[in-house]
């Protein structure tokens, strides 16, 4: 029997209740800058009754799971489409780099959730997020190097390599954050050091695989 939520005094009312549990956790999430919520929390902001996460995500990792879909899903998406367009493989490069680096920082809980999910629930999620988000992005990538070095833009490099180069500056950038206020002084990530670190890793990317003369 699908257990009774109660009515939303909040949430617009075409909203369904999966997707309000979804949008209650991203927001609490983003409003206390970490991913410690609890189920109780996230009903509570939603106006719905706890019985309804588990109906609709069996427990609380499958709810995180299905908020990285919401999320990194439509971004991929968007790194898919943008792949597509007619730019130079030099510009879909950096666009690449800049859209990664803007899904971190607009959803800062990624990078600790996903760190989270694929530590403690290896076996279930790791797989998942290796397959519906790593592998797309990697994909991505690969279809620009490979268009870069048929037309002599880029020197050969091993995709894995690039990949990885990509990523763990991004990922690091933003889980290193303990780093960044004991070493630096910096206490939080705004949008003029967002968009310089955009910035400077687009360019060396891109700088790093032109071959040499």
């Amino acid at each position: 029997m699908k257990p009774r939520g109660r009515r939303a005094k909040t949430a617009e009312p075409e909203t369904p209740p999966r997707d309000r549990l979804v949008e209650a956790t991203a927001n609490l999430m983003v409003e206390r800058g970490s991913i410690d919520v609890s189920l109780a929390d996230i009903a509570r902001r939603a106006d719905l009754n706890s019985a309804l996460i588990s109906y609709y995500f069996g427990n609380k990792a499958g709810l995180m799971m299905e908020l990285l879909r919401s999320v990194l899903g439509g971004d991929i998406s968007k790194l898919d489409a943008f792949s597509q367009r007619q730019l130079s493989p030099e510009e879909k490069l950096s666009g690449f780099v800049r859209g990664m680096i803007d899904s971190y920082f607009t959803y800062p809980f990624i990078n600790p959730l996903t760190h989270q999910l694929v530590t403690e629930e290896a076996e279930t999620y790791g797989p998942l997020i290796a397959e519906e988000f790593s592998k797309r992005a990697a994909t991505i990538l690969r279809n620009i190097l490979a268009e870069g070095q048929a037309s002599g833009v880029f020197a050969k490099v091993d995709p894995l390599h690039l990949y990885f180069h990509i990523v763990g500056a991004c990922d690091q950038f933003f889980h290193g954050r303990y780093q960044m206020q004991h070493i630096f002084g910096i206490g939080a990530i705004d949008e003029p050091m967002k968009q310089g670190y955009s910035n400077y890793l687009a360019n060396a990317v891109v700088k790093s695989l032109r071959p040499a003369t």
